[in-house]
């Protein structure tokens, strides 16, 4: 709660998205969190908190985005690929 509290007052926070092993406890886990980071609030609005929807895949999805990044930006695969 004290870390999300930094972010949320630099960062104006609408949505705090709780992802990997440790969102699996679900509400276990954003229930007190939520109650704690509202009891911290003073001037802040209080953002969202959410269990991240592709838990333990987000890694692997984001990885793999990455990579069809620096491959589409590779010029060399960028030419085989049309051939």
């Amino acid at each position: 709660a004290v870390a999300l509290m930094s972010a949320i007052t630099l960062l104006d926070l609408d949505v705090i998205v709780v992802g990997g092993g440790v969102a699996k406890a679900g509400e276990q886990l954003l229930g007190p969190l939520r109650a704690e980071i509202e009891s911290r609030l003073t001037f802040q609005r209080p953002p969202r908190l959410v269990q991240a929807e592709l838990g333990d895949e987000a890694a692997v999805a984001g990885a793999a985005l990455i990579a069809l990044d620096l491959l589409a930006d590779d010029p060399v695969h960028r030419s085989s690929s049309r051939t």
